[in-house]
C-alpha cells in the first residue's frame, strides 16, 4: 500500500499549500497566489533535474510534454482563481470530481476500464458535492444546491480545474513511462514553473519584487508544494491513475479541516464536513475496491 500512503500525502500537501496561500496571499491576484508556489519551488526542481540521470527520449515524449504544460498551467490558474474566490471548504472538495471525469480520460490515454465499485464511488462523490451545495439552509429545496454551485464562481472554477486536471492526470504517467520518475517530474516543473513566473512577469500579473519580500512565507510553501508534487509522481508511477487521483482528492476533506481552524468557517460546517466526508469515502471506494 505504499501508493496510498504516498498519495494520503498528497492529499495533505495540496490542501496545506492552498490553505497557507490563502491565509497569507488571499489579498493578491490568483497569479501571485499560485506564482508563490512555483517561484520558490523552481529551484528544488531545477536541482533535482542537474541530478537526475538523462532517460534515452522519444519524440512522443517531447509531443506529449508540449500539450501537457500548457494544459497544466491552465488548471493551476484557475484552482487558485477558485480559492482566491471562495472558502476552501467549498472550493478544493470540487477537485474530487477528477476522479470522475478521469474514468474517461484513463480509458482513452491508458485503456482504464472503470469497475461496479468504481460506479458507485462516483455516486457517492455526487453524493458529497450535493450536501456541500446544500450547506445546511433549512429553507433549501432539492434543486438548490445545483443553484448555488453555479452561483458560487469558486467552486465553477474548480469544477473547470477538475475537469482540466483529468486529462493531465493519465498525460504524467505517460511521461514517466516515456522517460523515468525523476526526470519527467523535475523537467516538467523546471519548464512549466518557468513559463508561468515569465508570462505574469509579461502581462504584468506578478510583481517580482512582492515575491522576493514574501520570502519566508514563499520558502515555505515552495517546498511543501514540492513535496506534493514528488509524492504524486511517485504515486501515480504505482498504480492505476483514477485509484491515486480518488485518494489526492481526500485534500477536500482536509481543506474542509483549515476552513475551521484558520478562517473561522464554524458556522454550517456540519453539512460541509459531511459533504466533503462524503466525497472522501467515494474517493476511498474508487480506491480500495474500484
Amino acid at each position: 500500500m505504499t501508493w496510498f500512503i504516498f498519495a494520503l500525502l498528497t492529499a495533505f500537501f495540496s490542501a496545506t499549500e492552498a490553505a497557507l496561500s490563502k491565509k497569507f496571499f488571499n489579498d493578491r491576484s490568483a497569479w501571485e497566489m499560485g506564482g508563490m508556489l512555483v517561484f520558490y519551488s523552481l529551484p528544488i526542481f531545477f536541482v533535482g533535474f542537474l541530478l537526475v540521470e538523462t532517460p534515452e527520449l522519444n519524440p512522443w515524449f517531447w509531443l506529449t510534454m508540449a500539450s501537457f504544460i500548457p494544459l497544466n498551467m491552465l488548471g493551476f490558474h484557475f484552482a487558485f482563481r477558485s480559492i482566491k474566490e471562495s472558502d476552501l471548504s467549498l472550493t478544493v472538495p470540487f477537485l474530487a470530481f477528477t476522479p470522475v471525469f478521469v474514468i474517461g480520460t484513463g480509458l482513452l490515454f491508458l485503456g482504464e476500464v472503470p469497475s461496479w465499485w468504481g460506479v458507485l464511488g462516483i455516486a457517492l462523490l455526487v453524493a458529497g458535492s450535493y450536501l456541500l451545495g446544500l450547506n445546511g439552509d433549512k429553507n433549501a429545496r432539492w434543486y438548490s444546491p445545483f443553484v448555488a454551485i453555479a452561483r458560487n464562481k469558486g467552486s465553477v472554477f474548480m469544477l473547470i480545474s477538475a475537469l482540466i486536471f483529468s486529462v493531465c492526470a493519465p498525460l504524467i504517467k505517460v511521461i514517466i513511462q516515456q522517460s523515468s520518475l525523476a526526470y519527467s517530474a523535475t523537467l516538467f516543473f523546471l519548464i512549466h514553473n518557468t513559463l508561468y513566473i515569465l508570462l505574469g512577469l509579461v502581462l504584468g500579473r506578478i510583481s517580482l519584487r512582492f515575491m522576493l519580500q514574501n520570502h519566508r512565507v514563499g520558502l515555505l510553501i515552495g517546498l511543501i508544494y514540492s513535496c506534493h508534487i514528488f509524492c504524486h509522481f511517485y504515486s501515480v508511477s504505482l498504480v492505476t491513475v483514477a485509484y491515486m487521483i480518488a485518494i489526492k482528492r481526500l485534500n477536500g476533506f482536509f481543506s474542509v479541516v483549515y476552513d475551521a481552524l484558520f478562517f473561522g468557517k464554524g458556522r454550517r460546517m456540519g453539512y460541509r464536513f459531511a459533504g466533503a466526508a462524503t466525497m472522501g469515502l467515494g474517493a476511498a471506494v474508487i480506491a480500495v475496491l474500484g
